[in-house]
């Protein structure tokens, strides 16, 4: 109840902005991710890196960019890279490219040995199978971030508590 009304309240003064993500600078990185994939010699791969602060709901983001991409969210396939196996990595990997759909990996910065077997399946796909668009999620602690090499990296701001996003409204 107290939380419905703090929200109500949110709502009342600020807008309903003020509770949504903007997933804007996401989709942009999706749309230049696109056009690079097109010309031939980008020098790009699939992985859109995305960094979130702590706090961040990171599956609705990507949801609510897959369906400005006109991607239905059901299609996504969500893996943790801490609890995932070398062999279930691979056969994620395999899944998103026959499902020519988005591979999302959570966690990427607890488990970051784990991110180049993902990137051997890539490599190892058989040339009949489109390769999947990869978003490794990233979650900012203490200014440390992993850095995917030759990616578009996408930095998702939200606030990590009510007060924090109080405070950004005022002067």
């Amino acid at each position: 109840l107290l939380v419905e009304a703090m929200m109500e309240l949110v709502k009342t003064i600020f807008g309903n902005a003020a509770l949504k993500m903007n997933p804007g600078m996401l989709s942009k990185a999706i749309l230049l991710h696109s056009r690079k994939q097109k010309t031939r010699w980008s020098g790009i791969n699939n992985i859109i890196q995305v960094n979130v602060s702590k706090g961040s709901n990171t599956p609705r983001v990507l949801m609510e960019a897959a369906k400005d991409a006109g991607l239905p969210y059901y299609k996504l396939i969500f893996l943790s890279l801490v609890t995932a196996s070398h062999q279930e990595l691979r056969r994620r990997v395999v899944m998103a490219a026959r499902r020519r759909t988005w591979l999302i990996l959570l966690d990427c910065e607890t488990a970051p040995e784990k991110f180049s077997y993902v990137q051997s399946a890539l490599l190892t796909l058989p040339s009949t199978l489109t390769t999947p668009t990869v978003f490794c999620v990233v979650t900012l602690k203490n200014q440390s971030l992993m850095k995917c090499q030759n990616a578009i990296v996408a930095q998702v701001e939200k606030p990590v508590s009510l007060a924090s996003s109080l405070s950004a409204y005022l002067p």
